[in-house]
């Protein structure tokens, strides 16, 4: 509790009091609006860092299907042209 002044009661330095109670709302709103600043870029690093993965697993997903195309290709040449006649049909050779 605060010593009230002789002449009323005021307490001593209310100025000084409120002016440094004005002070800690504006370092506090500062300190907040830091937090959001970082809180945002912390958000936009984890957005980055998972579309990075993503296009790495399609990258990976893109080499995988181009090996098994190749593959397929390569055996469909080294069968004799009588059996590529009878070899039934799929998706996958009518697309090659």
């Amino acid at each position: 509790m605060r010593n009230a002044s002789s002449k009323g009661n005021e307490p001593e330095h209310s100025s000084t009091d409120a002016f440094k109670a004005v002070r800690s709302v504006y370092a506090a709103e500062r300190r907040l609006d830091e937090l959001a600043e970082r809180v945002s870029l912390a958000g936009d690093l984890l957005r980055t860092t998972v579309q990075v993965q993503l296009e790495d697993q399609n990258a990976s997903l893109l080499t995988s299907m181009e090996e098994r195309a190749r593959l397929q290709v390569q055996r469909r040449r080294r069968l004799p042209r009588q059996r590529r006649s009878l070899a039934p049909v799929g998706h996958q050779d009518a697309i090659a």
